[in-house]
């Protein structure tokens, strides 16, 4: 419940450590590509490895939806929406 389901990056908390981000999201966790040309990084991943799952993958979103949240529910099969 809230205004928001996703509104971005906490920047704040970012600019704290910024190298810890940028090490974070440089990571290949996954080793979606299997031969070192990985498609995406720690953010991604959990997008393109939904489409491995043998069951369709539901995402509702309320409110505002901007930055890795976007592109969680965009990586999603169906996406029901409201304002």
């Amino acid at each position: 419940e809230g205004r928001a389901f996703c509104t971005g990056l906490d920047v704040k908390s970012v600019m704290k450590d910024p190298s810890k981000l940028t090490k974070r999201l440089l990571e290949r966790p996954s080793g979606y590509g299997k031969e070192g040309n990985e498609i995406g990084n720690l953010a991604q991943d959990v997008a393109y490895l939904w489409r491995e799952l043998p069951v369709p993958v539901i995402c509702v979103v309320q409110g505002m939806c901007y930055g890795a949240g976007l592109q969680l529910a965009l990586g999603a099969d169906f996406r029901y929406a409201t304002p």
